[in-house]
C-alpha cells in the first residue's frame, strides 16, 4: 500500500529536518509533500536541501502569501 504524508509548513525551519526523516521511517511506501507557505524562516530551502538528499518526498511553495497551509 503507498502512502502520501502531506506537511503543511510556515515557520517550520527548526523542526522540519527533524520531521522528514522521522516519517520517512514509519513505513518504506511513504510519500511525502511538503506545501510551504512562503515561510521567511526559509523553510522552503532546508526541504529543497533535503530532497536532494533524500529520495521520497517534493515541497510546494507558494510564491506568494495565500494561506495554503490552512487549506489542506
Amino acid at each position: 500500500m503507498k502512502y502520501l504524508v502531506i506537511i503543511p509548513t510556515y515557520n517550520e525551519k527548526e523542526n522540519i529536518q527533524r520531521i522528514i526523516p522521522e516519517v520517512l521511517k514509519q513505513s518504506p511506501g511513504i510519500d511525502i509533500l511538503v506545501v510551504d507557505d512562503t515561510s521567511p524562516d526559509k523553510t522552503y530551502e532546508i526541504v529543497r536541501g533535503m530532497a536532494k538528499k533524500i529520495s521520497g518526498y517534493t515541497c510546494f511553495c507558494a510564491r506568494k502569501k495565500k494561506d495554503w497551509a490552512k487549506r489542506i
